[in-house]
């Protein structure tokens, strides 16, 4: 708590909040730390202040650059000066939409900029160790295409051997997530426990020399935390190393181990310097999962005494992926709203030949460094990643297998931890504590989700998204939602606020409906609708009055004849006439939301 409270940006003197100014261009010179996946039309970097208008400052901003050339690339560690209006991250626009806001400030990242007048200069002679890791990562990337590697293939050995997600398109990291295998794209303890092994029986002939286990030992830890440090030290796999650089030690030691201890003790160092990782959901679930294979696994493993290698592995395999998913479960259903139900197919097949992905890929790029990978070995390595995104493409599209927009909320989120959590204990110890908690919690769970239900039961609204170039709202009545769609979309599901929406309020029936000029709700309120035909009825009186197609009406005879209670804008309107409407409604004092600026519009009905 004490390193969390010195790291808030509100507590450092010459943190650049202090020095931000609002609606002002300011020159900032920066370093990059960080690059991001880039967007359709801006390549995105973190960036550590140094000075704002030649004050000495520090903190981190996301920088946007557009892409416009090449030379607009920057590698970690090159120097900007630029200027631009620091803005604060905005608040999400529809409900459940990702709170990019939230997760960038647990970064500690405060602000974002897309500056206009820019400068950047190579830092050649940085010393930074972050910067050399991320040059020899970029050498990587290009020696591995001369090699003959496409895009695709690229990506995920960026993201299997180097931590780096940003090449994995949207439609590959979606069929992971679906398959139940995401883990593999992020390097963790699954990863970092497989490297140990190769390293153990790389560095074995050491054991048969004086003090040979201590230099191997050291060794081995040195190796773990550079290939940490080549991964760029992501929450996951700074916690695996840090873990299993514990276990190198006992092991080659001759110590006893107490995993758990070890598992607590990977944590507490890391959260002194990291304390924001524990808001990650990277690093929650890491944990979870470990935590739940720790303490159960080994209790399950001996139900069953396999006799041969073949079933020994895929029992092994099996209790594995089945404690880890066990304990990720309360995460994947608050945060993701799913469960891949074929999960344990797909880690049957693809976890006994991660190994042999892992060792093959280190091999390759050790040789692709050294100009001597041979064609074979491509084409070979090739076919493996290739079968690997075939296989979790073919089980991403048994969409019957899927089971998405759960409905679970924090307080179910709470109780089932708590359940997991009394069961992991009581298998370990069989304490009578850990089986009353264990039937509290349950007790709990079926209550929550029971008031739950009742609540979104008895509950109404009507809602306007806020949707670029789209008119989208619709009324929600108990578990039922219609929707009064006037563009045409074949599918208006796939919607991303329509998507996220649905499972927070647990929607079963869905139907879409041609809009209608007016709806009366809560026995005396009107919602008047005006589209582009800009005709509307002048008897309507202190209405809410929703403004969408960019009407060309005459605004100020509207507020004479109607007297609305609020003018509301879509985003489906210019620009130009969402402003005069503003300036209009201020000069007649009457309340205006524009969802482009103010996000969704919602309104409980009592009745309708």
């Amino acid at each position: 708590m004490f390193s969390s409270s010195i790291q808030q940006p509100e507590n450092q003197e010459n943190h650049l909040i202090h020095f931000a100014k609002e609606n002002s261009e300011q020159w900032i010179s920066a370093e990059v730390v960080e690059i991001l996946k880039s967007s359709n039309y801006y390549h995105k970097y973190i960036v550590n202040v140094h000075n704002i208008d030649s004050l000495a400052t520090q903190g981190k901003v996301l920088v946007q650059i557009p892409k416009e050339a090449e030379e607009n690339e920057f590698a970690v560690g090159d120097n900007l000066i630029f200027q631009t209006e620091l803005r604060a991250f905005e608040d999400p626009k529809n409900p459940q939409d990702f709170n990019y806001k939230v997760f960038m400030e647990n970064r500690l990242v405060m602000y974002q900029a897309r500056p206009k007048v820019y400068a950047a200069q190579e830092n050649k002679n940085a010393s930074n160790l972050i910067a050399k890791a991320a040059d020899l990562r970029d050498q990587i990337q290009i020696d591995l295409a001369k090699a003959g590697f496409n895009e695709q293939q690229l990506g995920l050995i960026q993201a299997l051997l180097l931590g780096q997600k940003k090449q994995i398109d949207r439609e590959t990291y979606t069929n992971f997530s679906k398959a139940g295998v995401v883990h593999i794209l992020a390097v963790s303890g699954l990863h970092v426990g497989i490297v140990l092994l190769l390293l153990q029986w790389v560095f074995k002939p050491m054991d048969y020399i004086k003090n040979g286990r201590i230099f191997k030992t050291i060794i081995i830890v040195i190796l773990l935390w550079g290939f940490a440090l080549i991964a760029g030290f992501s929450p996951s796999v700074t916690r695996a190393v840090s873990m299993f650089s514990l276990f190198a030690i006992a092991i080659n030691m001759k110590r006893k181990t107490n995993t758990i201890n070890i598992l607590c003790l990977s944590l507490f160092p890391i959260l002194i310097v990291k304390p924001h990782f524990i808001l990650e959901v990277g690093f929650q679930l890491s944990y979870a999962a470990v935590f739940s294979i720790v303490m159960l696994q080994p209790k399950l493993y001996k139900l069953y005494l396999p006799k041969t290698f073949l079933d020994k592995t895929i029992w092994s395999v099996f209790t594995v992926t089945l404690t880890a998913q066990l304990g990720v479960l309360p995460f994947s259903l608050f945060y993701f709203h799913q469960f891949p139900g074929l999960f344990i197919v797909a880690n049957l097949v693809i976890i006994p030949f991660l190994g042999i992905l892992l060792g093959g890929g280190i091999l390759v790029i050790l040789l692709a460094l050294f100009h001597i990978l041979p064609e074979f070995l491509v084409r070979s390595y090739s076919f493996l990643l290739d079968l690997l995104q075939g296989f979790v493409e073919w089980i991403a599209t048994q969409e019957e297998f899927v089971y998405k927009d759960i409905f679970f909320n924090f307080n179910m989120f709470l109780c089932l931890i708590l359940i997991i959590w009394c069961l992991l204990f009581f298998v370990r110890n069989k304490h009578y504590l850990s089986a009353v908690g264990f039937f509290i919690a349950f007790i709990g769970l079926t209550w929550a989700y029971s008031f739950a239900i009742e609540k979104q039961r008895s509950s109404a609204e009507i809602i306007i998204f806020n949707e670029m170039r789209k008119s989208v709202f619709g009324l929600k009545k108990g578990n039922e939602f219609t929707l009064y769609f006037s563009d045409s979309l074949q599918n208006p599901t796939e919607l991303y606020s329509i998507k996220n929406y649905f499972p927070l309020y647990n929607i079963k029936d869905f139907s879409v409906e041609a809009p209608q000029p007016f709806y009366h709700f809560n026995q005396n309120e009107t919602l008047l609708l005006i589209d582009s035909t800009a005709i509307y009825p002048r008897k309507v009186k202190n209405a809410y009055v929703y403004l969408s197609h960019s009407p060309k009406l005459n605004l100020e005879r509207l507020i004479k004849d109607i007297q609305p209670k609020l003018i509301i804008a879509d985003a489906n309107n210019y620009a130009s006439f969402v402003q005069k409407w503003e300036k209009t409604c201020r000069a007649f004092k009457i309340p205006f939301h524009s969802t482009y600026r103010d996000g969704a519009w919602r309104v409980v009905v009592k009745s309708y």
